[in-house]
């Protein structure tokens, strides 16, 4: 899982969001504090 998504966050496109909800809804986390942990 952190390989893909390490590619997402390479990649710099929205497609990165996606990948971040993913894995928020996997580990049953808040995708906001995820987002905001890894983008701010």
């Amino acid at each position: 899982m952190d390989l893909l998504n390490s590619e997402i966050y390479i990649c710099g496109r929205p497609d990165m969001v996606a990948g971040v909800v993913a894995e928020a809804v996997l580990n049953g986390a808040d995708s906001e504090s995820i987002y905001s942990e890894k983008y701010i």
